[in-house]
Parts: C-alpha cells; sequence; structure tokens
C-alpha cells in the first residue's frame, strides 16, 4: 500500500551505523542550542531516524518544510520571550 503522506523511506543500512548529528537526537540537539546547523544538514545530507528497528530517511519534501517552518517557529520563540520579560 502507497501512502500519499509520506515522511520517511525506508533505507537498507543500519540505524547504529549512521552518523549521530544526522540522527532524530542530532537533528533535535541542534534544534535546541544551534538552528542553523539544522540548515546545513538538511541542504548537505539525508538525515535518518528509527521506528521499530527499521531505519528510514527523511523524503526531501519533510526536511523542506521542517526547514522552511524552523524560522517561523525560532520568531514565535522570541516573541514569547520578549513577553515574558515585561510580566
Amino acid at each position: 500500500m502507497h501512502h500519499a503522506h509520506k515522511r520517511t523511506d525506508p533505507i537498507e543500512q543500519d540505524y547504529q551505523s549512521l552518523p549521530w548529528y544526522r540522527k532524530r537526537v542530532g537533528l533535535v540537539f541542534f534544534m535546541l542550542f544551534f538552528c542553523p546547523a539544522i540548515w546545513v544538514l538538511a541542504m548537505s545530507g539525508d538525515c535518518y531516524t528509527q521506528q521499530d528497528g527499521q531505519a528510514y530517511k527523511y523524503t526531501d519534501k519533510t526536511l523542506t518544510v521542517v526547514v522552511s517552518l524552523l524560522p517561523l517557529l525560532l520568531g514565535v520563540l522570541m516573541q514569547l520571550a520578549s513577553l515574558h520579560r515585561y510580566y
């Protein structure tokens, strides 16, 4: 069965052999502490996740959406932080 809204594609490579910074944990780390790295990682190669022991590659469409929405999310968080200073 083909899913129209597929976010990942299965890969043959073992998840443990993938570099940590290209895994979900690396993406979350960079999102929290150094956001520009997310753009570099997304534009320079594949990013991966794991589910039920199977490694998956995020699709280009998924990475494009994440990279596009990240500035919006950061802007909202910065606005909320600036409002918090006044209360």
